[in-house]
């Protein structure tokens, strides 16, 4: 085999969408501009930080330089008292640690002291040196002696108040420690809970732009074929009329000659046998082509119901109208079968419909109406396991307006060796059902409204 080089250059010129479309790019370009230039540069693709090799953070990359610079909990940063580098994440951290981190004097003298200068600090801390605040009253002594010597005095006699002090301060801060751990625990098991929805979320995303991509190439696919359908049905009717018109004046030019006078149809002598016989065929000849068009017709109808009614849960309700005339044309033999809609078992399954003998066909023709199941050739064959093997179970729907009338219902569970049931090679397989389904003569009562309704359901055995 060689590699179509034609081919492949003209899929790459094909006209495509940013691939992170769904992100708010609006790129649009040939299909090699995408893969060469615009997607290794694309603003709008999501990409991982890795900063460090630790963040895990997952941005566009639009977003990446600003979230590296000023958002990114692994950036490096400098303390700016003692000038030490540390990750942004860790702060808060060395904040609480830091020896030449400055802060208010807790005796409220008004200046800013590092916890490395607080003791030389409080040897010359004008609230302490004037009585006015005890060293304790950081940790909650309330106490304000007045003067140095007073001071003096209340720490040599509070000894006892002071340890209390300490130590319930102690107490407090271990209990908020191990509150903190609880908590810091809380949260990494809450990140875990949510990296596993947001994965899901992801998943349930792509999963639904995969199915509305999937309906509207099917949706594009129905109009397509109804627009289609819609012009042959059209002209299959213009065609019909036509015809139907050029019957009308032959028989009315029939029935003109056959009505003339003996004298004037004396001429009609001096026309040959072989004319006349001529006349005849073409009259035959045309009111054949009607009742063909009048055929052909009809089943663009029904091909059109097929086209609107696709369904895909296993479940197919069929209505069939122009029931009587369906009937009278069954059994003149100008319409033997009818063919549902297809179905689908369930989305990307098996593909079927049913076909409905209304003057019946095998064993039941001429007496019964014979219904079958029929495994269709689909798109995702390949994807299924084969044989078919699901319960089939057939209804015939009964009027609500005739309530004596019971629904008529068949099931059967297919035989793994028929061909019926083999990975279909043709458009249909060979039809497998009841040819004995319902008496022709008691079809009457189901009829509503010159129509009847079957239905079919696919489950598993």
């Amino acid at each position: 085999m060689f590699p179509d080089k034609l081919t492949e250059r003209e899929i790459k010129c094909l006209p495509v969408y940013c691939s992170n479309k769904r992100n708010g790019c609006l790129w649009q370009g040939e299909l090699n501009a995408l893969k060469q230039t615009h997607e290794p540069l694309c603003e709008y693709e999501r990409v991982v930080c890795n900063l460090n090799h630790a963040c895990t953070a997952v941005l566009l990359r639009k977003e990446l330089d600003h979230h590296e610079e000023h958002v990114c909990r692994y950036r490096l940063i400098s303390c700016g008292q003692c000038n030490k580098n540390m990750l942004a994440g860790d702060k808060e951290k060395h904040n609480s640690e830091c020896e030449h981190q400055h802060s208010d004097c807790p005796y409220h003298c008004g200046q800013r002291v590092s916890d490395q200068t607080m003791g030389y600090h409080m040897s010359e801390c004008a609230q302490l040196m004037s009585g006015n605040s005890c060293p304790y009253a950081v940790i909650g002594c309330t106490a304000k002696p007045g003067s140095w010597s007073n001071l003096k005095d209340h720490l040599d006699s509070s000894i006892n108040t002071h340890s209390a002090l300490a130590a319930r301060l102690n107490l407090k801060t271990r209990q908020k420690q191990n509150f903190i751990g609880h908590l810091e625990e809380e949260i990494e098991a809450l990140k875990s809970v949510c990296q596993v929805e947001s994965s899901k979320i992801e998943e349930l995303d792509s999963r639904l732009t995969e199915q509305a991509k999937s309906n509207k190439e099917m949706r594009q696919q129905f109009e397509s074929e109804k627009v289609k359908m819609d012009s042959k049905v059209l002209s299959l009717e213009t065609r019909l009329r036509e015809v139907q018109d050029i019957s009308q004046q032959l028989q009315r030019l029939r029935e003109q000659v056959e009505q003339a006078p003996a004298a004037q149809r004396g001429s009609r002598d001096n026309v040959s046998l072989e004319d006349s016989q001529q006349f005849s065929q073409s009259i035959l000849s045309i009111e054949k082509q009607a009742a063909i068009l009048s055929a052909n017709l009809s089943d663009a109808d029904l091909k059109l119901q097929l086209i609107e009614n696709t369904s895909t849960n296993g479940m197919l309700t069929w209505k069939v109208d122009n029931i009587q005339y369906r009937i009278n044309q069954s059994r003149t033999g100008h319409m033997t079968a009818l063919h549902s809609p297809p179905c689908y078992s369930h989305k990307f399954g098996f593909k079927f419909c049913l076909r409905l003998y209304l003057n019946g066909d095998g064993l039941g023709k001429g007496k019964n109406v014979s219904l079958f199941f029929v495994l269709m050739k689909g798109d995702y064959d390949n994807l299924l396991d084969w044989p078919f093997n699901k319960r089939v179970t057939f209804t015939l729907l009964a009027p609500e307006n005739s309530k004596p009338v019971r629904e008529v219902q068949e099931t059967f569970v297919p035989n793994k060796t028929s061909s019926s049931f083999q990975k279909p090679t043709k458009v249909m397989n060979v039809a497998a059902g009841c040819p004995l389904f319902l008496d022709n003569k008691r079809l009457d009562d189901y009829i509503s409204d010159d129509s009847i309704f079957l239905k079919c359901v696919v489950s598993d055995t």
